[in-house]
């Protein structure tokens, strides 16, 4: 994360070792980053459960690559209407 410093996690929730949950928890101690769940746990009580640990949106598979792209565009129409000034990086896309 240090090394990296992403701007938005995509995380999956089935992992190995870890679920998504405990790097979600991870995750919250230390950065406040969006962070947007996939899963294939669909039911309601999950998708509460992963918001209410810190995600910003949670997702079920199977999903479309447009609803993805449009929930991380929201994501980051927020977050430029609160801070103008910082930067945005996607990979070597500065916006």
């Amino acid at each position: 994360m240090k090394r990296i410093e992403p701007d938005l996690i995509i995380l999956d929730i089935h992992l190995p070792k870890f679920d998504g949950i405990y790097y979600l928890r991870l995750i919250r101690k230390k950065y406040n980053l969006p962070i947007i769940i996939l899963s294939a746990r669909s039911e309601e009580s999950e998708q509460i459960r992963g918001i209410e640990l810190g995600a910003d949106d949670y997702i079920t598979k199977p999903f479309s690559m447009g609803i993805l792209f449009a929930k991380i565009n929201a994501i980051f129409r927020r977050k430029i209407q609160s801070s103008i000034l910082e930067e945005i990086n996607i990979g070597n896309l500065v916006l």
